[in-house]
C-alpha cells in the first residue's frame, strides 16, 4: 500500500512539473517584457531558456543583445553564433544581421564577402526583400581593385544562391548572374546561360531603364558577336538602339558600324556618321579616330 502511494505521488509530481513547465513562446514573452523594462539580464535569462527550446526569435534576440552589448559584454562571436542558429531556422532578419557582421567585420570577426552574400541571399529567400537593395550597393563600398576581385569571387562562390534568387524573378540578380556567365575568370563561360538571363531582364522596361539599358546593351552585343546565340544583326540593332539613345558610347559605335555595313539595317552612311559623332562626343576613341580620318568634326 505504501509503495502504491509513493508511486502515485511520483506521478502527481511528474504531471505537476509538466503542467508548469513554460513553453518556448512563454519564455520568449517573459523575456520581451523584461527587455522593454530595460532589465536586460532578466530578459537574457528567459531568452536563453526559449532559445534552448529551439525558438528562432529568442535566438535572434540573444544575438542582437550580444551584438549591441545589452545586459552583456559586447561579443560579436556570440552574436554570430546565435544569429546563425536563428538564420538556419529561416529567420530572415537574423540572416540580414549576419550578412552585415561579415560585410564590415570587427576585431574578432574577419570581413568575409562570401559569407556576406550567402546570408544576404538567404535573407531574401526567407522573405526579407529589402535585403535585395544591398546587392546594388556592394560595389560602391569596395575601395580597391583587390576588394572588387574578392567580391566577384564571392558572388561566384555563392552562385547557387544567385540562381535561386534569379528563379524567383529578381531582375537585378538575373542581370548579375548573366554577367558572371558572360565574363568570369573563375568559372567556364556559358554564353547560352548569359543570354537566357539577359533575355529575362530585358523584358522588364522599368528595370532596364533604371540600369540605363545595360541589359539590352549586353544582350545586343551577344547577338552581334554570336555568343550563346546565332549571330543576328537585326536583333543587335534593335537591342542596341535604346542604350545608344541613352548615351552608351559603345552601343553608338556599333550601331554606326552596322549602318555603315548594312548589317541588320538598310545601309546608310549618313546614319553611320550620326552615330559615330555621338559615340565620339561620349568619349569613344575609335569613333574619334574614324571621324578624324574622314575629316569630320564632332
Amino acid at each position: 500500500m505504501k509503495k502504491l502511494i509513493s508511486i502515485v505521488a511520483v506521478l502527481i509530481l511528474s504531471f505537476s512539473s509538466v503542467s508548469y513547465a513554460k513553453t518556448a513562446r512563454e519564455n520568449l514573452s517573459i523575456g520581451e517584457k523584461y527587455y522593454h523594462k530595460k532589465d536586460y539580464k532578466s530578459a537574457l535569462k528567459y531568452f536563453k531558456k526559449s532559445a534552448k527550446q529551439g525558438d528562432a526569435d529568442a535566438q535572434f534576440n540573444i544575438g542582437y543583445m550580444y551584438s549591441q552589448g545589452k545586459g552583456v559584454t559586447r561579443d560579436k562571436t556570440q552574436a554570430i553564433k546565435w544569429y546563425t542558429k536563428a538564420a538556419e531556422q529561416g529567420k530572415a532578419n537574423a540572416s540580414y544581421n549576419l550578412a552585415l557582421e561579415y560585410q564590415y567585420g570587427c576585431k574578432n570577426i574577419k570581413r568575409d564577402y562570401s559569407q556576406m552574400i550567402k546570408w544576404y541571399a538567404k535573407s531574401v529567400l526567407d522573405g526579407n526583400l529589402s535585403a535585395l537593395s544591398e546587392f546594388d550597393d556592394l560595389e560602391r563600398v569596395t575601395r580597391t581593385e583587390e576588394d572588387k576581385k574578392e567580391l566577384q569571387n564571392a558572388f561566384i562562390a555563392n552562385i547557387k544562391y544567385l540562381i535561386k534568387l534569379a528563379k524567383k524573378g529578381h531582375k537585378d540578380i538575373q542581370f548579375r548572374l548573366a554577367m558572371i556567365y558572360a565574363d568570369s575568370e573563375r568559372i567556364k563561360e556559358d554564353y547560352s546561360k548569359a543570354v537566357k538571363w539577359l533575355t529575362k531582364t530585358t523584358k522588364d522596361e522599368n528595370f532596364s531603364m533604371a540600369f540605363d539599358y545595360k541589359p539590352q546593351y549586353q544582350l545586343g552585343m551577344m547577338y552581334y558577336k554570336g555568343q550563346g546565340v546565332k549571330k543576328d544583326y537585326s536583333q543587335a540593332v534593335k537591342l542596341l538602339t535604346k542604350p545608344a539613345e541613352r548615351g552608351n558610347a559603345n552601343a553608338q559605335y556599333y550601331l554606326a558600324m552596322m549602318y555603315q555595313e548594312g548589317q541588320g539595317v538598310e545601309q546608310s552612311d549618313s546614319n553611320a556618321i550620326i552615330w559615330l559623332k555621338k559615340a565620339a562626343k561620349n568619349g569613344d576613341g575609335t569613333a574619334q579616330e574614324l571621324l578624324k580620318k574622314q575629316g569630320v568634326k564632332y
